[in-house]
């Protein structure tokens, strides 16, 4: 058992780091996205979280993969809109009460916010709960809190930074995803054995 518990380690982080992993430098190396590219921006991401996860989906492979990509690209879409009419919402208010630039900015930044880093883990979250067996305890929603958590924070430090943004987003997502349906596995890690008696 000694000898097989590093394996065991290596093969979980694996299973854990690899998507998340391959979806920021999938992105990363993209430097932009143009009107075209930004289409095909969740299928990369929903491959990557669907393949690794086979034995964890409630319905058949391809309908999961289908709706996978689906779901993603509703969401993306989705906070885009919220975005802009929330954005055009929010701007027109600040002009007409004339809000200092410096406030406006810093009003504009929480609805970009919002719009692409609240709602939209709060959507991906929900859709995959639907896909895939997702335990629902404490360890679940430590995953939640501190994802929303790194995802502020990252929005912050990454606001003029497109490509950047979304590398981060998807490998905190696909991150997040991936510690909740291998959770199990990561418990039984830090499982305490029980001695064998003699």
């Amino acid at each position: 058992m000694i000898r097989k518990a590093p394996y065991r380690i290596i093969s979980l982080f694996i299973k854990i780091l690899t998507p998340a992993t391959f979806c920021f430098f999938w992105n990363y190396i993209s430097d932009g996205y143009n009107d075209l590219e930004i289409l095909f921006l969740p299928l990369p991401f929903s491959i990557l979280i669907v393949l690794p996860n086979i034995s964890k989906k409630r319905r058949n492979f391809f309908l999961i993969l289908f709706l996978s990509i689906i779901l993603s690209a509703v969401t993306l879409y989705a906070s885009i809109l919220i975005f802009f009419a929330l954005g055009h919402t929010v701007e027109q208010m600040l002009n007409s009460n004339n809000i200092k630039d410096g406030l406006s900015e810093f009003i504009l930044k929480l609805v970009g916010m919002v719009s692409y880093y609240i709602i939209p883990p709060a959507m991906i979250f929900f859709w995959y709960d639907k896909l895939f067996y997702i335990v629902k305890n404490k360890f679940t929603k430590s995953v939640f809190f501190f994802s929303f958590l790194v995802f502020v924070l990252a929005y912050f430090t990454t606001y003029n930074n497109f490509s950047t943004a979304i590398a981060i987003w998807q490998f905190i997502m696909a991150l997040a995803l991936q510690l909740i349906l291998y959770q199990e596995e990561v418990k039984d890690l830090f499982r305490k054995k029980s001695p064998t008696k003699s």
